[in-house]
Parts: structure tokens; sequence; C-alpha cells
């Protein structure tokens, strides 16, 4: 017997979707929809990268580079992995809410958008991990100090949020 998916929240938008739209497999908006978030993550990548000190034309053109890739291209073209764009995108947007320097609230949200990418497809946590260390390597080749306690936050939130993981793929006995 194969293991369960545990992608709640992408196969329940996916079955939302697929019962408000009857022609989904042939529709074009979701493939516009895709675009648009791969859009908005470049856009959000570049901010990131410029407030880290980065080169205006590295911090413009590594995020055009990122999501020109063909396999991110490849998952904006079936409406399927529609989106997979959008958990990249909430990925990114709860890294940059779960700053200490932001309300309560924001964080709050950063949090709950990190449980939510989890719950739609794991993987894309990986970015938020990748994130912590680019931005501690990024703070380094400026010469910035690095500040270990930021790291050690959001390390833990990131060990949170896996452990929830793991803990509903074992209560729901995969």
């Amino acid at each position: 017997v194969p293991p369960q998916d545990y992608r709640w929240v992408t196969n329940g938008l996916l079955c939302a979707l697929e019962n408000i739209f009857p022609d989904w497999p042939i529709m074009v908006w979701p493939k516009l929809l895709a675009g648009l978030f791969l859009a908005m993550l470049a856009v959000l990548l570049s901010r990131m990268l410029m407030k880290w000190s980065v080169p205006i034309l590295v911090a413009l053109m590594a995020p055009a580079i990122f999501i020109s890739h063909p396999i991110l291209n490849e998952i904006s073209l079936w409406n399927t992995t529609m989106p997979f764009p959008l958990w990249l995108l909430l990925s990114v947007l709860g890294f940059v809410l779960v700053d200490l320097n932001r309300p309560r609230w924001q964080r709050v949200s950063g949090f709950m958008l990190m449980v939510t990418v989890v719950l739609a497809y794991e993987i894309y946590l990986s970015c938020y991990l990748v994130l912590v260390f680019a931005e501690a390597a990024f703070r380094r080749l400026d010469g910035k100090s690095i500040d270990w306690l930021k790291i050690k936050n959001r390390l833990l939130l990131f060990f949170i949020v896996a452990l929830f993981y793991v803990i509903q793929v074992l209560l729901t006995k995969w």
C-alpha cells in the first residue's frame, strides 16, 4: 500500500477549484495565476536582497534567473501544479514576517504562513531554511556582524513547524 499524501492544503485547494470550475483542466487562468505568484516571488526576493545590501544589479537579476529556471516554468504550465509557486511565495513571505522587529501580529501571521506551507507541500519549508543561512552569509560578506539570536529564533521556528508536520503525520497513522 503506498503512503498517503499529507498535502492537505494543496489537495483541498485543488479539490475546491475543480468543483467550482468544471473546466479546470483546460482553463488558462490557473497558468496566469502561477505566473503572477512567480512575479510576486521575484519582487519579494529582490526587495529582500536589497535589504541585505546586495548590489542592485544582482538583487534584480538573481530572482529573475531563479524564476526562469525550467522546473519553475514547468510548474506554471500545468493546472494541477498551479499552487506550487504560491507555496514558495508564502514561505518567503513567512520568512519576512517572522522578524523579531515586526509587530506581534505580523510574527504570528508569518508563523501561520509557515504552518500553511508545511501542510500544503512540506518540501517548500526548506526555502525558509535556505533564507536563514543566506541572510547570515550576506551579512558576513557585507562585513556586518551576524545576529546569532535572530538566527537561533528563526531556526527554532523552523524546527517547531517541522516538528508539527512530523507529529501530524504520525497522529494520522502514516
